[in-house]
């Protein structure tokens, strides 16, 4: 539920992702809410497996929270591109995505879309991140 795109934060210069809740859909007061719900719930958690939130904005029509931008592509990506991982490369990325997962359910917030396309592999280090489709 939204579009993403790269910017920067012109005060404290640095790269942020802007997830931008589509100008329709910001229209209907039910999506909306819970388009801001989700932002307001994920920006409580501080987990190295799970994509920092750092605002949650209205401005006019347009609805948005900017995140953490990491360099990186989706699980997805990788094995449409790549084919299967290694089952170490499969192990460590279970293992860090379980502890992000564990880490909200004990906070009571349940991730409603765990998919390939929803999990983001940093270039570099390999780490796994998780994008925010969240309930509580």
């Amino acid at each position: 539920m939204g579009i993403v795109f790269l910017a920067r934060d012109v005060a404290l210069d640095r790269p942020v992702a802007i997830k931008l809740l589509p100008p329709a859909q910001a229209a209907q007061p039910a999506l909306r809410q819970r388009f801001l719900r989700e932002a307001q719930t994920a920006a409580k958690l501080s987990h190295p497996n799970i994509i920092p939130i750092y605002s949650v904005e209205t401005v006019g029509d347009f609805v948005f929270f900017a995140m953490a931008y990491v360099e990186g592509e989706t699980l997805g990506q990788r094995l449409r591109d790549n084919g299967p991982l290694s089952p170490r490369e499969g192990t460590k990325l279970i293992q860090e995505v379980a502890w992000a997962l564990a880490y909200a359910h004990l906070r009571g917030i349940v991730h409603r879309d765990v998919k390939p396309d929803n999990i983001l592999l940093e270039t570099g280090t390999g780490r796994a991140l998780r994008f925010q489709h969240l309930a509580r």
